[in-house]
């Protein structure tokens, strides 16, 4: 036990993965558990509201970061801290960039949240909601963007004990402000969380990179390779953000606000199973750019994280399938109808675990478009498979949509496989 016990300190990857996920447990665990309180605290329908404003905001925040987090992590990662003048000038041009789209993207939003409101969510009662929550756009896009720059120099304990801190002032201002006001209260609690959580990552990067404040022109070669990078991750995240759209205005269209509150509360607890796998993305990124031309080690950090990653996923899943009727009681009679939907929705974070792996293994073999041609595809099979389930009567609201994700899911996994181990060789 002992022997193993020093192994695993002496594993950078173990270590990183600790730290990463011990930070990341304690912060989104306790925003989760906000979350399941405002959400008995709003029912199903203002739930349902809250859930498409948060989709909508986040899929804005993704598609400002065009791309950067991963290209972050992996050039980062892969100049190493021997040469700190172009690590700074690098992380200086990916958090500048992404302040401009983002900036723009908040001001639209601000200025045409009685559109959105009225065209895009349906709604005449969420202008003002909309007009607090665009804010949050800048400051998520920098966060997200900021962790990516973080991940690539293994600033891991850093972060986790900024997330904790984080953690525990989102819940309180969450079950507070939205006992108090609401739904508005709910996402100005949001935007304050995100706001205490970026500036304390500032901090953080000034301390790897002393220089940032300096301004100095990026290297031609560097900056090529930058863009080369990026730009296949960007129309991905794109897409994503436009399936993301377009997936809330179907919804709208075909449903109402209750089966959208159903859809969210499942997706809540999907993202609780996907916890350790989600946070382990960078890390795993960083580890396989490093040895990239190493093939033993790349294929032995493979396996190493697929088993990690579904062992990560099936336990937390068993645990909450087993504990349903319990969660069911707590969020009321509004949501009646969650069982079925939760339980579908729970069945597919397994294939997403395995995919989240793969992801990063073909960005640190730099086959960019290759994902985003395999996810183009999901995304055409998963509005299929919504139109076909809707229009043939054979389901309908929100598990017509968590069945199709499933099927997509079970496609995106499979064109995965294929391409590493059948089309690479």
């Amino acid at each position: 036990m002992i022997p193993l016990l020093n192994r695993l300190k002496s594993n950078s990857l173990f270590k990183d993965s600790f730290w990463a996920v011990l930070g990341s447990f304690i912060s989104k665990g306790m925003i989760f558990i906000g979350t399941l309180i405002i959400a008995r605290m709003l029912y199903s329908e203002t739930y349902g509201e809250y859930g498409a404003i948060i989709g909508l905001v986040t899929s804005i925040s993704i598609f400002s970061t065009i791309g950067l987090v991963q290209t972050s992590t992996k050039f980062i990662s892969e100049i190493g801290l021997n040469n700190p003048l172009i690590l700074s000038q690098v992380a200086r041009k990916i958090l500048i960039v992404t302040f401009k789209i983002s900036f723009v993207f908040s001001i639209l939003m601000f200025c045409f949240s009685k559109y959105i409101s009225l065209y895009i969510l349906n709604s005449t009662s969420l202008i003002f909601a909309l007009k607090i929550i665009s804010f949050w756009v800048v400051f998520n896009a920098l966060t997200i963007v900021q962790i990516g720059i973080l991940a690539g120099v293994k600033a891991y304990k850093s972060m986790a004990k900024i997330n904790v801190f984080v953690g525990v002032f989102g819940f309180l201002t969450m079950v507070s402000l939205t006992y108090f006001y609401g739904l508005n209260g709910a996402l100005t609690s949001l935007l304050a969380t995100q706001i205490i959580n970026c500036l304390f990552n500032f901090r953080i990067i000034k301390e790897y990179f002393p220089d940032i404040h300096k301004k100095h022109t990026l290297d031609v070669v560097l900056r090529r390779d930058l863009i080369k990078f990026t730009f296949p991750i960007a129309m991905q995240d794109s897409l994503f953000s436009l399936v993301t759209w377009m997936l809330t205005i179907i919804f709208l269209k075909l449903s109402n606000y209750n089966e959208l509150g159903l859809y969210s509360a499942s997706l809540q607890w999907s993202a609780v199973i996907l916890l350790i796998p989600g946070i382990l993305r960078n890390v795993i990124l960083s580890h396989l750019s490093e040895n990239s031309k190493n093939e033993s080690s790349f294929n032995k950090i493979l396996k190493n994280t697929l088993l990690l990653n579904f062992v990560a996923t099936l336990l937390p899943l068993i645990i909450i399938y087993i504990s349903m009727p319990l969660l069911l009681k707590f969020y009321g009679q509004s949501f009646y109808g969650l069982e079925s939907v939760l339980k579908i929705s729970l069945f597919s974070t397994l294939f997403v675990s395995c995919t989240t792996v793969f992801s990063q293994v073909f960005l640190a073999k730099g086959k960019n478009w290759l994902i985003f041609r395999m996810y183009l595809f999901r995304s055409v099979f998963l509005f299929f498979c919504i139109f076909f389930l809707i229009n043939k009567n054979i389901l309908t609201g929100a598990m017509a949509f968590v069945t199709s994700i499933l099927l997509a899911n079970i496609l995106f996994l499979t064109l995965m496989l294929y391409f590493y181990f059948v089309k690479n060789k």
